[in-house]
C-alpha cells in the first residue's frame, strides 16, 4: 500500500490545457452546492512554476499565489516554510 494521500477529484486538468472559462463556469455554479451536492474538486497536473510566477503572502500563515501563463491564478493556503523557500530559491520546477 502506498503511503501517500489519495484524493478523489471530479476532473483532472493538465496545466497547459486548462481554460479560464472552464474554471469560471464551475465557479458560477456555486449556488448549486449545498446539503447533498459537494463543491467540485479539481486536480491540475504538470504545473511548471518559475519564480516570476510566484507571490508569497506571509501574514498568519504562508499563502502561495501561482499565476499561470494563461492568466489563471492558483492559491495554496498554509504552505510550509520549506515550500516557500524552495520556490523562492530554486525558482523553477514542476509541482
Amino acid at each position: 500500500m502506498p503511503n501517500e494521500a489519495i484524493y478523489y477529484v471530479d476532473y483532472i486538468y493538465q496545466a497547459n490545457n486548462i481554460k479560464p472559462e472552464d474554471i469560471l463556469s464551475i465557479a458560477n455554479m456555486e449556488d448549486l452546492w449545498g446539503k447533498d451536492i459537494d463543491e467540485p474538486l479539481l486536480c491540475i497536473e504538470k504545473i511548471y512554476v518559475s519564480s516570476d510566477m510566484v507571490t508569497i503572502y506571509q501574514k498568519k500563515d504562508n499563502t502561495l499565489k501561482i499565476t499561470l501563463p494563461n492568466g489563471i491564478s492558483l492559491m495554496k493556503f498554509k504552505a510550509t516554510d520549506e515550500e516557500c523557500y524552495k520556490l523562492q530559491n530554486q525558482g523553477f520546477g514542476y509541482i
